[in-house]
């Protein structure tokens, strides 16, 4: 996804690239960056744990920490982006970010022996993630790669910070801003940049908040926990037959 959005940097001019980031997003371009020898600047919450974005310093990426939620930051970029000609991911090449995030879908149907599952678990920040590996599916069908078949798309957001969960359980078609309050870090986007909602009352989405329990001995993502909880619980309950849950987590920041 990150080398999309950053292959397309170069082609426009750009050299240097940055990102708004709760720590994954941080990583991916900070390496990709390194890679292609462009500058990256990565903007993170000033309370984002320094194990997530270890990786971010490590390949000498600027970081920058703001104080604020990362709406907050995500809205400093959009300015930032105004005034210097620098080629921010999530922001003016966001389309070719999202855009690669159909990887994952091609990837799901790979590692099924070129088959759709029954159902998917996708957890949701920024909410383009699902709609793109829903995308992605489509196309395989187009080009005869998959058989055609119905999949149910569950997508997960914490209960501490879902608009997007909210506004679709509510048949609204405007998405809520919220101020996250949640541990869940990587889905913590209270004002999602883009709105599922209008295409998610075409889809048959599934939408579900859940509740966190803070342990201190924590130590794997709480986006994964998230994936992991939703998709043993709904397999358990409604007896899957084949079901994915997304290895990678949310893709947004």
């Amino acid at each position: 996804m990150v080398a999309v959005a950053l292959a397309n940097a170069r082609s426009f001019g750009f050299d240097t690239v940055a990102c708004s980031s709760t720590g994954n997003l941080a990583n991916s371009v900070a390496a990709q960056a390194a890679r292609e020898g462009l500058k990256a600047w990565i903007f993170i919450p000033s309370d984002l744990e320094s194990a997530k974005i270890l990786g971010t310093q490590v390949f000498g990426a600027e970081l920058v920490r703001i104080n604020g939620s990362y709406d907050h930051v995500n809205r400093l970029c959009s300015q930032i982006a105004d005034e210097h000609r620098w080629g921010f991911v999530n922001v003016n090449l966001r389309p070719y970010y999202s855009e690669g995030s159909k990887t994952v879908g091609y990837e799901i149907a790979e590692q099924l022996g070129w088959r759709l599952p029954d159902n998917i678990v996708v957890p949701m920040a920024g909410g383009s993630l699902i709609t793109k590996i829903k995308k992605a599916f489509d196309e395989l069908i187009l080009l005869g790669l998959v058989d055609p078949k119905p999949v149910k798309f569950f997508g997960a957001q914490a209960t501490g910070c879902s608009p997007i969960s909210t506004a679709i359980k509510q048949y609204s078609s405007e998405i809520e801003p919220q101020r996250p309050k949640t541990i869940a870090r990587s889905l913590a986007i209270g004002n999602p940049p883009m709105d599922i909602t209008r295409e998610g009352h075409h889809q048959e989405w599934w939408l579900v908040g859940r509740r966190f329990r803070s342990r201190s001995s924590q130590r794997h993502s709480t986006a994964g926990g998230e994936r992991r909880h939703l998709h043993r619980d709904r397999g358990r309950r409604d007896g899957w037959n084949r079901a994915q849950a997304d290895p990678s987590g949310p893709h947004s920041p």
